[in-house]
């Protein structure tokens, strides 16, 4: 575990200067289905396609239940050990900033300090069937601010903390009514077909909060004026992801006593970063503006992780043609982050350099697929074979199916990072 003391600034004052330079460049939803041709196979990625050629591929198997799990699992957590919600209440300052010395929110709600739990809130379009749109219309402030204040009233137990966006926290002490449920449950994207109240089923205290949304917004001015504008109503609060606070985590074998930043978006990654003791960098732009954090944090740090959502978005219904847009993102992942970084690695010596997406995703269909994801590295700054035995031309869902190895879990993954720098070391 991190101790108290573990700041960021702590860990990168204690690691030991290291000649190997590491990236790990993880793609959220950047993989697809086997069963087709896919959007990555398509696609043009000479930098990707290099790892293929010059190093070694593989499959992970994380056993992750939704791209988060997995995200984190290429971090070396095991699956649902590090939940969505208290990530995004670390990073949003809300374990400190919230919560009083005395045991109660800053609101005074007295929720019980000791053992607290945050679940991730969105608000979703539902009938009593499904989910008919997990982003609620894409409704943004003012409305949403409108429909988290009159909804947080109405809630059971615990507190309604507002996030930007459509996005919220629920707050609340673990000794509800009754006792506490299993709380595995996954974001409004990835559940599919099911009926809301049949995700609930087992987590009755989401259910309540589900429930008591679904009361609140059905009726209120806000969403009656979408209906009327032909716009998804944002009409109920989909809570998931949820854990306890503060999080925990415990940095992978590859990290230790390493200077390591994780460059990514704001929000829940951050938390990441923090629970594990590593340098956040939060971007608030596209591929290019995560390739610039990512350059300057090189030049201070021995391993510098890099999420990109760029395949992801590519899978929203305003992608239009889902297919198409991915195999489009995938090559501008490729030339605005692959290549670059790649170029930066080899002109500092000795590196590593990781890929892996963390989820696989159906571009038709947006449902998400607990099979292993694609994952390849490649080591630079010494002679080694080329084709790394495998005689791979490139880098997708295929051929790192074919030709590669079955990495298993988390701590598969991590060994092989580990090895990888240790060969250069």
């Amino acid at each position: 575990m991190t101790s108290d003391d573990s700041s960021p600034s702590t860990v990168a004052e204690r690691a030991a200067p290291a000649d190997v330079r590491m990236v790990l460049l993880v793609l959220e939803a950047g993989a697809d289905p086997l069963d087709r041709a896919t959007p990555l196979h398509e696609a043009g990625t000479p930098a990707l396609d290099r790892v293929a050629r010059d190093g070694h591929v593989g499959r992970v198997d994380l056993r992750a239940s939704s791209c988060w799990d997995g995200f984190t699992g290429l971090l070396g957590a095991a699956p649902r050990s590090a939940p969505l919600g208290p990530a995004e209440a670390l990073a949003a300052g809300i374990d400190a900033g919230v919560l009083a010395a005395d045991g109660s929110t800053a609101d005074g709600s007295g929720v019980d300090r000791s053992s607290v739990w945050a679940a991730r809130v969105d608000l979703v379009t539902v009938d009593d069937g499904r989910v008919l749109d997990p982003f609620g219309g894409r409704i943004d402030d003012p409305e949403a601010s409108a429909l988290f204040e009159d909804t947080a009233g109405a809630l059971p137990h615990g507190r309604l903390l507002r996030l930007p966006g459509r996005r919220g926290l629920w707050v609340c002490a673990a000794a509800l009514p009754d006792a506490p449920p299993p709380w595995d449950v996954g974001p409004p994207w990835e559940v599919g077909p099911r009926a809301p109240r049949a995700v609930f089923a087992a987590a009755p205290s989401l259910l309540a909060v589900y429930e008591a949304s679904r009361r609140a917004l059905t009726q209120h001015d806000v969403n009656a004026v979408r209906v009327d504008l032909g716009e998804n109503p944002a009409n109920a609060l989909w809570p998931h992801g949820a854990g306890v606070l503060p999080l925990r985590m415990e940095p992978p074998s590859w990290a230790a006593g390493r200077r390591v930043a994780l460059v990514a978006g704001g929000g829940p990654a951050q938390g990441v970063a923090r629970a594990l003791g590593w340098d956040g960098t939060a971007v608030d732009g596209d591929d290019d503006a995560l390739c610039a954090a990512a350059l300057a944090a090189l030049a201070t740090h021995d391993i510098v992780v890099i999420r990109t959502s760029t395949v992801l978005a590519a899978c929203r219904p305003s992608a239009g043609d889902a297919h198409a847009a991915r195999v489009d993102a995938f090559a501008s992942v490729d030339a605005r982050l692959a290549a670059p970084l790649l170029g930066a690695l080899e002109e500092r010596g000795p590196f590593v350099f990781a890929v892996a997406a963390d989820g696989v995703v159906d571009s038709a269909s947006g449902s998400y697929s607990a099979e292993p994801v694609p994952c390849g590295v490649v080591r630079g700054g010494v002679v080694q074979p080329a084709g790394g035995g495998h005689g791979l031309t490139a880098f997708h869902e295929s051929s790192c199916a074919e030709g590669g190895a079955r990495i298993s879990g988390a701590e598969g993954f991590a060994a092989l990072l580990q090895h990888e720098i240790a060969e250069l070391s």
